[in-house]
């Protein structure tokens, strides 16, 4: 047992632990562990690994077992599953309201998918195609969902970040659901249809001298504004027009002659619409239909987050404020001259260098935000409060403070290692066991003057490289690997 650990005569004062062949699996475990985690070499993580192929298979094999005819693939509901687990991601929000008070349904309209019967899934932190389905199949509301007779359709949306503390996490988003049929729309009184998508020999159910048009929108446009505006032509004159905004009706007009204009209320929220027109009778029964049109709204400002602002000196008389802002986002400007700016596109997040001279020759800085449909908002810091930041920086050579709390170096590093999973602990745990060996090696050579780098002792040199490969290992290994422990979330309308 002492021949392994400590350099002897019996072994040639090499550790069995340290000698070369021990160096050589000790290298090819760092290499391979390197190589299977590390993101600098593009490997997409381990929970990435489920594809769409896998869950639609798997989908439709429990539903043959259950004796349920197949679901087909629905690019809208793909769509609308994608947008939401997006938001989820963005938000680090865990729930089928997300953001809060947002029912899944709306994702669904968003894409213009008019339900009869929609239902959602939700599942993070799995890594196989096994355990996920094993989840969804031993909860009842999920299995409910999975072979759910009134669903023909679904589709599937994933993100991947941080999220819910764990780093390189999947989300994965299953929205099922069924269509309005033709007769179902005849059957019930449903306020609207897409009407594009009904064949032409199906149109007869409406008097063909009825009609209802929108004339000022078009398929696809955006909207700088909170508000759904339409206006067109109508047949007979002097009827009532409704306006339908996915599946729900959001108002009612009666027009003047031939012509209405309607205008909704000034609280819909940033979003992509279906909007068409209906025309009714005298009594009530809906006679004529506008085509359907996308429209986006955007008439939100963007959002500048007050909490993520750090101020930094790069070095003399140069300052660096960064700062993170809604994805929308694709200007900053401010009232002082710029020197350079960059965007982390993937974090959203804005870093604006200035003249320090020139920031404080005023009391404040104002910083301006634009989003793609040209909404603004503004932003002003304090340049007294700025000035105390750069001396703090200056007087203790720490290069970065937040404007909202201090920055506790040491409680992140031990965070960053306690949640760290296995990559991170697997890293720590053989540098602590490397490290103890070559301390006893370097310590009992010492006391027998055999410490030198001859050929003879040329593990020494393997040492050194092993710690190299070690410092390589823990600067790619960030975040945690995902665990088939995830968590699951099911609803049904």
């Amino acid at each position: 047992m002492r021949n392994l650990f400590i350099p002897t005569q019996q072994n040639k004062y090499t550790p069995k632990l340290l000698h070369r062949n021990a160096m050589l699996v000790y290298s090819f475990i760092l290499i391979g562990f390197n190589i299977l985690f590390s993101p600098w070499l593009g490997i997409a993580p381990v929970s990435a690994s489920i594809t769409i192929d896998e869950l639609m298979t798997y989908h439709n094999q429990e539903r043959i077992k259950a004796g349920l005819e197949p679901l087909t693939l629905s690019t809208t509901l793909s769509r609308s599953a994608s947008d939401k687990a997006n938001v989820m991601l963005d938000l680090n929000c865990w729930s089928h309201y997300c953001p809060p008070d947002t029912e899944p349904w709306e994702y669904f309209k968003s894409v213009g998918y008019n339900y009869q019967h929609a239902g959602e899934n939700l599942a993070e932190g799995f890594s196989t195609i096994e355990s996920v389905m094993s989840a969804w199949m031993n909860s009842p509301t999920h299995r409910e969902n999975v072979l759910n007779s009134n669903f023909t359709e679904i589709g599937f949306g994933f993100a991947y970040g941080n999220y819910q503390g764990k780093s390189n996490n999947t989300i994965i988003t299953v929205h099922f659901g069924k269509k309005f049929e033709l007769e179902d729309f005849l059957e019930q009184d449903v306020s609207v249809t897409d009407i594009n998508n009904i064949k032409d020999n199906e149109k007869n159910y409406l008097e063909e001298e009825n009609s209802v048009s929108i004339n000022n929108l078009t398929d696809g446009q955006v909207v700088n504004q909170n508000v759904i505006e339409v206006n067109g032509n109508v047949n007979p004159p002097d009827s009532t027009v409704g306006v339908i905004s996915n599946t729900d009706e959001i108002g009612r007009v009666d027009a003047e002659g031939d012509n209405y204009t309607f205008r909704s209320a000034p609280d819909i929220k940033d979003g992509t619409y279906s909007v068409s027109a209906q025309l009714y009778n005298a009594d009530g029964s809906v006679v004529a239909r506008s085509e359907v049109y996308k429209v986006v709204l955007d008439g939100e400002d963007p959002i500048l987050d007050e909490r993520s602002i750090n101020v930094n000196q790069a070095f003399e008389n140069t300052l660096i404020i960064d700062f993170k802002t809604t994805s929308d986002t694709v200007s900053v400007s401010a009232d002082v001259p710029i020197s350079s700016i960059q965007k982390d596109d993937i974090l959203n997040r804005w870093y604006v260098s200035f003249d320090e001279d020139k920031v404080f020759l005023k009391p404040t800085l104002k910083i301006n935000i634009k989003d793609r449909s040209g909404n603004q908002s503004e932003f002003i810091l304090n340049t007294e409060e700025i000035s105390e930041i750069v001396a703090r920086v200056k007087s203790t050579s720490i290069n970065n403070y937040t404007l909202n709390e201090n920055t506790n170096f040491i409680s992140g590093f031990i965070d960053r290692i306690t949640s760290g999973g296995v990559r991170t602990i697997v890293p720590i745990a053989f540098t602590v066991y490397l490290l103890s060996l070559f301390m006893l090696d370097f310590i009992f050579l010492a006391r027998s003057d055999k410490l030198h780098f001859s050929n003879k002792h040329s593990h020494l040199k393997a040492a050194i490289f092993l710690v190299l490969l070690l410092i390589f290992s823990f600067g790619s290994l960030t975040g945690s690997i995902v665990i088939d422990a995830g968590q699951i979330n099911a609803t049904t309308l």
